[in-house]
């Protein structure tokens, strides 16, 4: 089976998250996740090399804007802690890419939900 589809329809679960920080005014989150979201889907729909590093870059920020959120947010219960067992499944599946098909897909999923939980850090303080 193609993986490809599933790493494409990930991409999908980032829009709770950015429909959340629309509705909450938190802007500068919005537009990092559309970024996000528009370049990833560009580079991995074509695979053009030229876009990999800003793909790159696009996950490095959002990795930022989402910590800036969670300090900002004092570490709130239970958020805090949803949001750093995210981050560390979500790194094992980083780290396991070339031996599964898949996981890069799932890196998508549990990157989102991250963001989430950074986002529900910070607006429950």
């Amino acid at each position: 089976m193609n993986p490809k589809p599933f790493t494409l329809f990930s991409l999908v679960i980032f829009l709770f998250p950015l429909a959340i920080s629309f509705i909450w005014k938190f802007y500068a989150l919005s537009a990092v996740l559309i970024f996000v979201l528009i370049i990833s889907y560009l580079y991995h729909s074509s695979e053009n090399k030229n876009l990999e590093k800003l793909d790159v870059a696009g996950a490095w920020l959002l990795m930022f804007t989402n910590t800036i959120l969670i300090v900002v947010g004092r570490f709130t219960f239970p958020y805090f802690y949803l949001a750093v067992l995210s981050a560390i499944i979500a790194l094992y599946f980083y780290f396991t890419q070339n031996k599964s098909k898949y996981a890069h897909g799932w890196w998508h999923v549990l990157s989102s939900l991250v963001t989430l939980f950074a986002l529900l850090t910070y607006q429950t303080t």
